[in-house]
């Protein structure tokens, strides 16, 4: 657990380069305009946000290894889905965080609250990396199409496995503690598809 929060310390930071980015990319833009002359950004702008792409790649390769990590020491499966059979490596399950939902359908099980809350805090650090990268990629006029839409469908994904989870982890009192950050990425997720426009090209808008 240490290892991941550490490598998530990195995320911050990656969120200022990215804001401070987007924001140079905004005053370009206006300034321009103002000029009456819409052009590409500067070839330095295009090359610090590919720099900062691999900035981000490097930290998402690392919590991929730990997850793989975390999987390879575990006897059982990390997690399984309510509406298929309990798998057999699993020998025994948490008594206390049982989901009293009706409904079970499109639920994700796990083996006890602290693998739960540990999945949950694995993918609310991939899905604020993978929300650092499309707000970058969406920026970038095109270049990066083929990699945002792997992006943008690794975080629907992750997205819906948070969303799976919160029923196992607001079952009991230590489980609605480790949702809390994973839902309000989850919540930050649903805000960039609402908000798409505002993470679109400032130059590409004004073209339109």
């Amino acid at each position: 657990m240490e290892l991941l929060h550490d490598l998530a310390l990195q995320i911050p930071w990656l969120f200022y380069r990215t804001d401070q980015w987007v924001d140079g990319l905004e005053n370009y833009a206006s300034n321009d305009s103002n000029r009456g002359k819409i052009s590409d950004p500067p070839k330095q702008q295009l090359e610090t946000a590919l720099s900062l792409l691999n900035d981000y790649w490097a930290v998402f390769d690392q919590m991929e290894e730990w997850q793989n990590n975390w999987k390879a020491s575990e006897q059982g499966p990390l997690y399984w889905y309510s509406g298929t059979p309990m798998p057999s490596k699993v020998i025994e399950v948490d008594p206390v965080c049982i989901p009293s939902f009706p409904d079970e359908t499109y639920q994700v099980r796990f083996q006890n609250t602290q693998k739960a809350g540990l999945a949950a805090t694995f993918w609310s650090f991939k899905l604020e990396l993978l929300i650092g990268m499309i707000k970058l990629q969406r920026n970038l006029f095109g270049t990066q199409v083929e990699s945002l839409e792997q992006n943008l469908a690794m975080a629907k994904e992750t997205s819906s496995l948070i969303l799976q989870t919160a029923p196992y982890l607001t079952s009991c009192f230590e489980g609605a503690v480790a949702s809390k950050a994973a839902l309000r990425a989850t919540r930050r997720y649903f805000e960039l598809g609402a908000l798409k426009q505002d993470f679109d090209s400032p130059l590409t808008s004004m073209r339109a």
